[in-house]
């Protein structure tokens, strides 16, 4: 297959390939996808038996690679603890392990990983360094406000318990109003 012209499966319409890996995925026969593509209407040439199974071949490998991103991705997100961050973090993320799948993918078609040029992977390190930055950041930030919230409960439980307590002292309610507002820092 050369690099410069796309395969006879890559100039299939979107919905004929995504049919493609629907029937493979629930676990279709090359011989059994082939027939379904014979069937069809509005395909000008049905691709060839080998040229469904290099293109199905090469799509198992991407899908390997994915799993394995994710397993890396999952192993790292473990090493730096609490899971929480913020949608924009995870996109961020998921962005650059794209980026980190695009880059090796563009090996051969036995799978090696392509060679990096040094300007790239100081990028990629770069890029993971401000990540990781970033997700500790974010996760600070929830952090610190989830602090504050408890903290702003645990001073409204105070203020309620100081409260009742005025009222069976018997203190005016002015004084009960005043009281409660100084421990909730309310003028």
């Amino acid at each position: 297959m050369s690099k410069n012209r796309p395969s006879s499966i890559d100039r299939l319409p979107d919905e004929v390939r995504e049919e493609i890996a629907r029937l493979r995925n629930s676990g279709r026969t090359i011989n059994e996808i082939m027939a379904v593509l014979r069937s069809l209407d509005g395909i000008e040439q049905v691709p060839s038996r080998s040229a469904l199974g290099r293109h199905l071949k090469h799509q198992e490998k991407v899908m390997e690679r994915i799993r394995e991103s994710r397993q890396l991705a999952e192993a790292l997100s473990k090493n730096f603890g609490d899971k929480q961050t913020s949608d924009v973090t995870r996109m961020n993320l998921e962005l650059l392990q794209d980026i980190i799948l695009r880059a090796t993918m563009a090996g051969d078609d036995e799978g090696n990983a392509a060679a990096f040029e040094p300007k790239d992977i100081m990028f990629l390190a770069t890029a993971l360094e401000k990540a990781a930055k970033a997700g500790k950041t974010d996760f600070d930030q929830q952090l610190s406000a989830a602090r504050e919230i408890e903290r702003r409960a645990a001073t409204e439980k105070a203020a309620d318990s100081a409260v009742a307590a005025a009222k069976k002292q018997g203190l005016s309610a002015d004084t009960i109003k005043a009281i409660k507002q100084s421990i909730l820092g309310v003028k």
